[in-house]
């Protein structure tokens, strides 16, 4: 296994570049003449002491679920989870510290090693959304970003993260969001059920009353159109009425 000199934490932060991992948005800045995301404090930040609850999907390259392979997490050389995948890529879940460094390696069922990252966890109640974004830029020796930056606020501590392994040995967070168990989804799923419904029976209720109006409305303008012609009859007959003609003598 390959040992990795971890470096320090903010001296890890401050090495940030603007570069995203999966088409992740952030606002940036200009600091020195070099843009960085607006998330990265050159000096100490407000973090907060705790752990992160990860449940994950693993993919390779093409989208398919990474099977039967090893995902080993380390902190200063020292492993602090390790954990084989299923037949659709997921891996237990394992809990994980914040504000370090952690170092991340997969392996295959020969323990041949296919992608390694260094990873940093950092949480804050400062923090008010799930954000990820790499911390050192590709380079001649090392093609790609390995070095990762999550930042989880106070409140989301429990995530679901897709993760892919890519053809050239990086590890790419493709998306992480806040957990919730299959119960809990139902839960949620049935809930916007419910507000779909309500909607659309509020719209046909508003359609039905607009039809009723219009008929309404057509119902009035034949009362209208019958009084319309009763009166022009009249006028007529009154019109073809001949006059009295003066008394014999």
């Amino acid at each position: 296994m390959k040992k990795k000199r971890l470096m320090p934490l903010f001296a890890l932060l401050t090495a940030a570049s603007l570069f995203l991992l999966s088409g992740c948005q952030m606002d940036v800045t200009t600091i020195n003449e070099e843009e960085v995301p607006l998330s990265v404090e050159m000096e100490e930040e407000n973090l907060s002491e705790g752990t992160l609850t990860l449940h994950s999907i693993w993919h390779d390259a093409a989208g398919s679920g990474l099977s039967s392979v090893n995902i080993a997490f380390y902190e200063d050389e020292e492993l602090i989870f390790s954990g084989t995948t299923g037949e659709d890529g997921a891996l237990e879940t394992c809990t994980l510290p914040c504000n370090t460094v952690l170092f991340c390696s997969v392996t295959d069922e020969a323990g041949l090693p296919l992608a390694e990252s260094d990873l940093v966890i950092k949480l804050s109640e400062d923090y008010t959304a799930l954000t990820i974004y790499p911390t050192k830029e590709a380079t001649e020796e090392e093609e790609v970003a390995t070095e990762c930056v999550i930042e989880i606020p106070i409140d989301k501590t429990d995530v679901r993260a897709s993760i892919f392994v890519t053809e050239d040995g990086a590890i790419s967070f493709a998306s992480l969001t806040i957990y919730m168990d299959e119960a809990e989804a139902a839960a949620e799923d049935a809930e916007a059920e419910a507000e779909n419904a309500e909607e659309a029976a509020a719209e046909e209720e508003v359609v039905e009353e607009e039809v009723i109006e219009e008929a309404e409305d057509a119902e009035e303008a034949a009362e209208e159109a019958t009084e319309e012609a009763e009166d022009e009859e009249e006028n007529h007959e009154d019109e073809d009425q001949p006059e009295d003609e003066g008394e014999g003598e």
